[in-house]
């Protein structure tokens, strides 16, 4: 009856001591789990989990992904394709409200800048069903949009495409828009690589030496592109053309974007940053202030003869321009309104 209790004594203190080896851990785990710092780099290399909170772990392997982490399960392209094509079906609404009026009407537009029939709000719209199909995690974003851009050159340059969308008549529904259906590669590409610049630029850095390392990241990108871009036209022959959206015009795009940044980034890492009441209000409503600037844009060519205006006149129009919108976005802000579509 002794060794019993003995034994039994012993396995009790075995039990209580992995009880409490498990609590010890749940509560280590909670600690850093429920830590308000978010994901940052790692100390030499890949990205380190350090004091991330659990709603920031999980949400990434719950986004549409091709392979979700979680599960282990295949995601359907073919589903994320279709949810694309549903939430962003009135572009291409607005995109055909847009055409109707600037046909009827005569309206003044180059036909050799996106097509005779294609707008803006189409390529907003094919965008989105590409990056949907392609559905890249952000920090191989950049690398995929470079390989579309690099594949799209070549066709440019040594497929014949490049003389198609230049010089081809038009005699199709495809032929009469093949500017901007050309151009969607070009516009798919910028999108990527704005994935991967995003993710770097919203990573919660906790040090002004991380911050500094950003920005000096952000320069290093612009240089880099200016570089390539001089090289395309220098000694390739290669120019910068917003109507194919070819590689030097993505790399001129990246190159001044990048450069903003990187000075925008030094600005506030030298001044004390001041929130922007009239960025955070055209945020909230960014599609609706875009229509609305259309639409003005639409109003003052058809009611002056911008080619033949003044200085003085272009700039009054222009400030009050500018000055209905930013009023509009503020009063939207400020009423608590958000207009979706």
């Amino acid at each position: 009856g002794a060794l019993v209790s003995k034994q039994a004594r012993q396995g009790l203190k075995s039990l209580a001591a992995a009880v409490s080896n498990a609590l010890k851990k749940e509560r280590v785990y909670e600690a850093i789990s429920s830590s308000p710092v978010l994901l940052h780099p790692g100390p030499k290399r890949g990205h380190a989990y350090k004091d991330s909170p659990r709603p920031v772990l999980r949400r990434p392997l719950q986004a549409p992904s091709p392979l979700n982490l979680e599960e282990q399960t295949p995601v359907n392209r073919l589903a994320l394709v279709w949810a694309a094509v549903r939430s962003n079906g009135p572009l291409c609404i607005i995109g055909l409200i847009r055409l109707l009026p600037t046909r009827s009407t005569n309206y003044q537009e180059h036909v050799s800048e996106y097509g005779l029939h294609w707008n803006f709000f189409f390529t907003l719209f094919g965008v989105s069903v590409a990056i949907a199909l392609v559905n890249p995690p952000a920090q191989y974003a950049a690398l995929i949009g470079a390989a579309i851009l690099v594949v799209y050159q070549i066709l440019l340059t040594k497929f014949g495409l490049q003389d198609y969308i230049l010089n081809a008549p038009r005699v199709d529904l495809i032929s009469a828009n093949k500017e901007g259906l050309g151009s969607l590669f070009g516009y798919t590409a910028i999108f990527l690589v704005g994935m991967t610049l995003g993710a770097v630029l919203f990573t919660r850095h906790a040090t002004i030496s991380r911050w500094r390392h950003v920005c000096l990241g952000f320069f290093a990108t612009s240089v880099c592109a200016w570089g390539v871009v001089f090289l395309c036209e220098g000694y390739l022959g290669i120019y910068v053309s917003r109507r194919m959206a070819n590689l030097p015009y993505v790399l001129l795009v990246v190159a001044y974007n990048t450069f903003l940044m990187g000075l925008f980034i030094s600005i506030s890492i030298v001044t004390r940053p001041v929130p922007s009441h009239l960025l955070a209000a055209i945020n909230r409503n960014q599609l609706l202030i875009f229509l609305l600037a259309n639409v003005s844009t639409g109003i003052i060519n058809l009611s002056m003869r911008t080619l033949y205006a003044s200085d003085m006149q272009a700039f009054v129009v222009l400030t009050l321009y500018l000055l209905a919108l930013s009023l509009t976005a503020v009063i939207l802000e400020r009423k608590d309104i958000t207009i979706k579509f």
